[in-house]
């Protein structure tokens, strides 16, 4: 079976080929209307978003909150409710510190689990906008405008970084870079795969930017008296997309072998500028 194709080559070459497999034909200038392709960015703005990343157990100390629903319900037990998904009303407390303007947005976020040594896994849940700052005490009114988990009553705010993401800039490659290993796997799946988030056990404080490139090997075998011991088969690729004092979340962009699984080495194969 042919080896899977890395998804943002594969996007790539489509966009060179373009649809039929001929090439288009070069342009002096764009038509009316038209604005000259982009290049795509390094990091997406969505990946950041919903990326689980790490913080000191307990999560940040100047959270804010969903407090209740802000949508008036026609029964009184609606009002009550706990649960909640993109488009509600929430009253919410911001973060210490914030004073809430109409449009600022904060990303809803519920503790996940402990890594030892590093951190604990915080999980986004959606972003909130204010459409009612606070006033006299009163709480803010807020719009949930993305749910990427179920939200609700108990998840914390905190304010929305998307720090690196929307350049354009690439990696530049790097021959022997210094080795980590995978701590945690987003969902715990059978078999992780692309788009899949994990946790590596390098922080910022290593130098760890958004945008750097990690190759993911298979471990090394045991090798056993008088057999040659097989060679490091790399098993995929994976991208930067949040480094915190705690830990480095990447998202796998590139695969060669289904068993990526935690505990198994990476390298750093490119950095960002």
């Amino acid at each position: 079976m042919a080896p899977p194709v890395d998804a943002g080559l594969q996007t790539e070459l489509f966009v060179k080929v373009g649809v039929g497999g001929n090439a288009p034909a070069p342009t002096s200038e764009p038509a009316f209307g038209d604005t000259p392709a982009s290049k795509p960015p390094t990091i997406r703005a969505g990946e950041a978003m919903v990326a689980p990343f790490v913080d000191r157990e307990g999560g940040p100390r100047s959270f804010g909150r969903i407090i209740k629903s802000g949508d008036l319900a026609g029964i009184a037990q609606a009002s009550e409710r706990y649960r909640f998904q993109a488009y509600d009303r929430v009253m919410i407390e911001p973060p210490v510190g914030h004073v809430a303007p109409e449009g600022e947005r904060y990303l809803a976020y519920k503790l996940g689990p402990i890594i030892e040594d590093m951190g604990q896994v915080m999980i986004p849940t959606g972003v909130v906008e204010v459409i009612v700052s606070p006033r006299a005490g009163a709480p803010a009114v807020a719009k949930i405008v993305k749910a990427f988990n179920e939200i609700s009553g108990s998840d914390r705010l905190m304010p929305l970084d998307t720090a690196g993401s929307g350049t354009t800039t690439r990696p530049t490659r790097v021959v022997d870079g210094p080795s980590t290993t995978v701590r945690w796997v987003y969902g715990e799946p059978v078999l992780a795969s692309l788009q899949n988030y994990i946790v590596l056990g390098v922080t910022s404080q290593s130098g760890v930017r958004v945008g750097d490139e990690y190759v993911l090997y298979r471990p090394r075998p045991k090798a056993e008296e008088g057999v040659p011991q097989d060679p490091t088969v790399p098993a995929g690729k994976a991208q930067v997309v949040r480094s915190t004092p705690f830990g480095v979340t990447a998202i796998i962009v590139g695969q060669e072998q289904p068993a990526i699984v935690e505990g198994m080495p990476a390298r750093v194969s490119a950095r960002m500028p």
